[in-house]
């Protein structure tokens, strides 16, 4: 588990990538968004972003790990040599990368504001979609400030702090797919309104007959 925390996330760095791209294209470069993101070119993209982000981190798989024995059982000590260069290049690449996203979800952010006007509804999705993908710049960067503060040896209260936060980015990071269908699916907003609409809004079976107070009946 250990070893796919890496590869999980450069995966959701390059699908972060992506979504900013394509998000950037739609608004800024509609000419070119319509010729680029076919099918076949998302597919391709996609298999690059997994093949490419196990690659990167082969060493990792390679390396085992060493436990050692105590009394409570045992314990992870750490692995066999020391991944330093795997690390940086992955810690590296995550700030690149997200510092491209923050350009791109700037120009997008712009170029919807101006368009918000004409076209509410759908550049209020194109907001949230926007708005989702941003999230993840921070906690994406994050992360990557405490690599680099464990490969140099960095210590404060800042870095002490972002590690104590590490089961938050995590789960962020995991369940942003969850909370990207349920924001902007239009299709699911509708059926979750119609079902609270009905549950509301539920009639109620009235009689002419008056209450008992008992609680039981005795046929």
């Amino acid at each position: 588990m250990m070893t796919l925390t890496g590869t999980n996330m450069l995966v959701h760095v390059f699908g972060t990538f992506l979504m900013s791209l394509n998000r950037y294209t739609a608004t800024c470069k509609p000419k070119c968004h319509q010729k680029f993101w076919t099918n076949t070119t998302l597919q391709c993209l996609l298999i690059i972003d997994f093949v490419v982000s196990y690659a990167s981190y082969t060493e990792w798989f390679l390396t085992r790990f060493v436990y050692e024995q105590t009394q409570n059982g045992w314990r992870l000590v750490g692995r066999e040599n020391r991944t330093l260069a795997t690390r940086l290049m992955g810690a590296l690449v995550v700030i690149i990368f997200e510092m491209i996203n923050i350009i791109f979800i700037f120009f997008t952010f712009r170029a919807i504001r101006r368009q918000k006007k004409k076209y509410h509804r759908k550049m209020g999705q194109e907001m949230s979609f926007v708005i989702l993908t941003a999230i993840n710049c921070p906690v994406n960067l994050l992360e990557a400030f405490y690599d680099l503060s464990f490969l140099f040896n960095f210590e404060s209260p800042i870095i002490a702090w972002i590690q104590s936060q590490f089961d938050v980015y995590f789960f962020i990071m995991m369940t942003m797919n969850a909370y990207s269908i349920l924001i902007l699916s239009r299709a699911l907003q509708l059926e979750i309104l119609m079902r609270w609409k009905c549950l509301k809004y539920k009639p109620r079976v009235t009689s002419n007959n008056k209450p008992s107070n008992a609680l039981f009946t005795v046929q």
